[in-house]
């Protein structure tokens, strides 16, 4: 449990993909049983074929009538925070129960940015990287929630070393302190969809704030169910790559310090 009361906003940009949702909010359910942290969820929904309901327990949602795309609608959810510190999460994933004492040990040891380790995303945050591009868990996903949290054990086990610091995370989890919201400021809204994060993780990298990777957190990814629905959203990967690498250059897409 967090040893002293955080205040979190939790932001999570939907289109359609109700069921998966719906099992991200369970999770964040428990995980915010077990941390004792004051959290609060903001779905932003981008204009779903069926508008999320309006009255969904503990959780607010701002609903738009047009698809807003990835970096508006975080920025959407950011015009909300006070003195909040932030996650940004898509809503295809499945979290431990100890996810938020996780992240928050990552402020506590000196991180700004936190991410966890998971099965699916670009980059050293994919469990695989961490041995060479080996898998070195064989559970049989199925949902199950205590699956999740012995993945969770056993890479604690596997990595001595708790964090890694890098110049960027992955946006599909990301956990930003509000003293780097403050001075980091909103996602850059030309990036149509992926590659903001990477570009706001570079900003605050450039404003001296550390990156982590805590590999001893894990979140589960089914990642881009959205784009599986939609493949015509495919198109604005590339556009957002290119900008990276015209903006970057040389840097991207290098992540391990």
């Amino acid at each position: 449990m967090i040893p002293f009361k955080k205040k979190i906003l939790v932001i999570i940009p939907v289109h359609n993909q109700y069921q998966y949702t719906i099992t991200a909010l369970r999770c964040i359910r428990r995980a915010t049983e077990q941390s004792g942290a004051d959290i609060k969820t903001l779905i932003i929904d981008n204009a779903s074929d069926k508008p999320f309901p309006q009255q969904m327990g503990n959780v607010s949602i701002i609903r738009n009538e047009k698809n807003l795309l990835f970096a508006k609608a975080i920025n959407q959810g950011l015009e909300r925070v006070e003195d909040e510190d932030i996650l940004v999460l898509n809503n295809d994933v499945m979290l431990t129960s100890s996810f938020f004492d996780r992240m928050v040990d990552g402020l506590i040891a000196g991180y700004d940015l936190v991410g966890p380790i998971t099965n699916n995303c670009a980059g050293v945050q994919n469990q695989g990287y961490m041995t060479d591009k080996r898998c070195i868990f064989e559970y049989p996903f199925s949902g199950n929630q205590c699956t999740l949290n012995a993945i969770e054990i056993e890479m604690m086990s596997k990595f001595e070393k708790k964090f890694l610091d890098v110049q960027w995370l992955n946006g599909f989890c990301l956990f930003i302190s509000n003293k780097a919201f403050r001075e980091v400021g909103f996602f850059d809204e030309e990036f149509p969809l992926s590659g903001e994060e990477i570009d706001y993780c570079y900003r605050a990298y450039d404003k001296g704030f550390k990156l982590g990777v805590n590999r001893h957190s894990f979140v589960w990814h089914f990642k881009g169910q959205t784009v599986k629905m939609h493949p015509e959203l495919k198109k604005y990967w590339e556009i957002s790559a290119n900008k990276l690498r015209k903006k970057y250059k040389n840097r991207f897409p290098r992540q391990v310090l």
